[in-house]
């Protein structure tokens, strides 16, 4: 409820946020919901009642919501100037390094998580709780609290064009709704987080509640699921340059992996599970996760016109949350019942498939529709026929030459 709770209350902030994003000169937004999450984070051990937690947890996810906005738009920032052309290499080049680009910020991400993992279970085996999840908070408010360098260091650049400032603030976060592309992306951000955050709580609930593993072998589960996609986020993008496949696909490729994790949990709930399977499934969705989190946010801002990336991150930040909040309800509903939560998690998948196949989603209309592909010029394409010609004519006049000396190394012989 409290996430929930959250999620709504970042709802009114969406609308100055993404104005900001894309019309400010500053780094207001970012640096306020830096020091509000870190402050919550601070104030999270000081309190031994429980009633006050529900307040924390909401003011956190609201600005976890607004901060992943804000970092969401630098990153489309990054990749605005890779203008792609019809019918020429340039597309697939925009395509390799928007994804490369996304694909290793969602690695740094899982090993940051990864450290915040271990860091809790060591403080968590101390007797005294209370001290423990007051040193987890500090830890993670300074870790906030350090966020605000990049908010103050870095100058915002790459503002909205001069006939993008003439709408209003409202008409600026809605401007997604034209872009059909943009809004399937939406979509399947909303399912992907939601099967993923459903199978993550429902199978640690599952495991440690019905098979009753020991506590290290949490802290195991934790460390392979979140320092895995380290290693496995990379070799997806070199199989993305082999298969030249662009974010639709990789989804694709990311909710099949899902649904043979979810599949497969599904149809043994009823059997017991060994460690060797349970390795297997963390191994498998912990790399469908993060293919499904790094391609939604490269097909939500390849959608995104010049100037709109920080609404079109907005919406992104916001989907994702309410759908890691749907996950978590869904997963916390039926504890320890891993049929319910895996099948449900399986049915989201298969819908999030469904939608972007029978949806029509399209990233390479969608880079088009947003203004990110050019016409080539007449000299240009004169230019590259020329070439061509020439690459020709060389061909054609060296194996006459090449004839020529074979006939004179015969009649030499002779």
């Amino acid at each position: 409820m409290s996430w929930a709770a959250g999620a709504l209350l970042a709802i009114p902030a969406l609308v100055p946020s993404a104005w900001s994003l894309d019309h400010g000169g500053s780094q207001s937004v970012l640096g306020a919901a830096t020091v509000a999450g870190g402050f919550f984070c601070l104030l999270t051990g000081f309190f031994k009642t429980r009633w006050v937690f529900p307040v924390y947890i909401v003011a956190i996810a609201a600005a976890d919501t607004v901060a992943g906005a804000a970092h969401g738009r630098h990153l489309g920032v990054m990749v605005r100037g890779l203008t792609a052309r019809r019918g020429h290499h340039h597309f697939e080049r925009r395509r390799s390094l928007t994804s490369m680009l996304f694909m290793h910020a969602t690695a740094a991400g899982c090993l940051g998580a990864a450290i915040i993992a271990a860091f809790t279970y060591h403080m968590l085996r101390r007797s005294d709780h209370h001290t423990s999840l007051w040193v987890v908070s500090i830890f993670s408010g300074l870790l906030w609290f350090a966020g605000m360098a990049h908010a103050f260091t870095t100058v915002q650049t790459g503002t909205a064009p001069s006939r993008r400032r003439d709408h209003g603030k409202l008409a600026h976060v809605l401007e997604i709704f034209h872009y059909p592309h943009a809004v399937g992306s939406l979509v399947g951000i909303f399912l992907s987080s939601s099967s993923s955050m459903c199978i993550f709580i429902g199978g640690i609930l599952y495991v440690f509640g019905q098979l009753c593993m020991k506590p290290v072998s949490l802290l195991s589960l934790w460390m392979i699921y979140f320092i895995f996609p380290v290693v496995s986020l990379p070799a997806v993008h070199v199989l993305q340059l082999v298969l030249r496949a662009d974010a639709v696909r990789m989804q694709l490729l990311g909710f099949f992996m899902s649904a043979v994790t979810a599949g497969a949990g599904f149809y043994y709930r009823g059997s017991n599970w060994h460690r060797a399977h349970v390795l297997l499934a963390a191994l498998l969705q912990s790399t469908a996760s993060g293919t499904l989190h790094a391609f939604g946010r490269v097909l939500t801002l390849d959608c995104s016109p010049a100037g709109g990336e920080g609404a079109f991150s907005t919406w992104a930040s916001w989907v994702r949350t309410a759908g890691s909040c749907a996950g978590f309800a869904l997963a916390s509903v039926y504890p320890g019942d891993v049929g319910k939560t895996f099948g449900m998690s399986f049915c989201a998948v298969v819908l999030g498939s469904c939608v972007l196949v029978f949806g029509n989603v399209s990233h390479e209309r969608g880079v088009e529709a947003a203004g990110h592909v050019e016409e080539e010029a007449p000299d240009q394409e004169s230019f590259h026929g020329l070439e061509e010609k020439g690459r020709q004519g060389r061909r054609h006049v060296s194996e006459p030459s090449h004839e020529k000396l074979e006939d004179n190394d015969g009649i030499q012989q002779v």
